[in-house]
């Protein structure tokens, strides 16, 4: 199979500056957007959209750095790394940003209490499987279907509760504790006609889930950003359109 896509990064209509950042394999960019043609069947092929929060210049900082460290562990890991491995390999990077960041943030102050969610998928040699700190998310698109992958790691979808603010992060990479990070195997779902969608919350709290499967129906990454710019663009907006043909 081939994979085509387009990653954009976006500052949206409101904010000056831009805290998200985008990875897709070697290349980490933010306010701009690439189209790329990959080969599935070599594997290892790496797509990660990071949302940073917290001080004037720290989420931009602490989603920064993520990436470049995620960049570094993508050529260490194996195409045919199994689910179980490549679980505890992230789970062990996780640990070691997590601290960097924290201390970072220690030292200087202007980036205290930085941090950043994480989203996005690895495809291996014979696998896909998809990663999740925060409340940014997969989505995958198929036959005018559309399903959210990852569960928001936020108050309200722990609770249960759709009474609680919902963007109120439990879970995040950087200003807290004890981060995770949940990873899923999808390998079954990576068909001819599927499209992955990684994005932030900059899209998808601007745009309803009726008019996030419209635009995907379009097959156009551009009109969903011109949607959620249209909405009112109240945040960054970033995603990753993965399309297997």
């Amino acid at each position: 199979m081939i994979i085509k896509g387009k990653a954009i990064c976006d500052r949206g209509v409101v904010r000056s500056g831009n805290e998200d950042h985008i990875l897709v394999n070697q290349r980490i960019f933010t306010d701009g957007a690439m189209e790329f043609e990959l080969n599935a069947n070599l594997g290892n092929h790496w797509f990660a959209v990071a949302d940073g929060m917290g001080g004037h210049h720290g989420g931009e900082v602490a989603s920064r750095l993520v990436l470049e460290n995620l960049r570094e562990i993508t050529r260490e890991i194996e195409p045919d790394i199994s689910l179980k491995e490549f679980d505890g390999r992230m789970f062990a990077w996780l640990m070691d940003i997590n601290a960097s960041i924290k201390m970072e943030g220690e030292l200087n102050t202007a980036l205290k209490g930085m941090g950043t969610t994480l989203s996005g998928v690895f495809l291996g040699e014979n696998s896909a499987y998809i990663y999740n700190a925060g409340d940014s998310r997969v989505y995958l698109y198929r036959k005018g279907l559309l399903e959210k992958l990852t569960r928001d790691h936020t108050l309200g979808e722990s609770a249960g509760r759709r009474d609680i603010r919902s963007h109120l992060l439990v879970n995040c990479i950087g200003p807290i504790n004890h981060p995770y990070i949940d990873v899923d195997d999808i390998s079954r779902e990576i068909l001819p006609g599927t499209v992955l969608l990684i994005c932030s919350d900059g899209l998808t709290e601007m745009i309803d889930g009726i008019e996030l499967l419209k635009g995907c129906e379009t097959g156009s990454p551009d009109l969903l950003v011109e949607k959620a710019c249209s909405a009112g663009g109240r945040d960054n907006i970033s995603l990753i359109w993965v399309e297997f043909i």
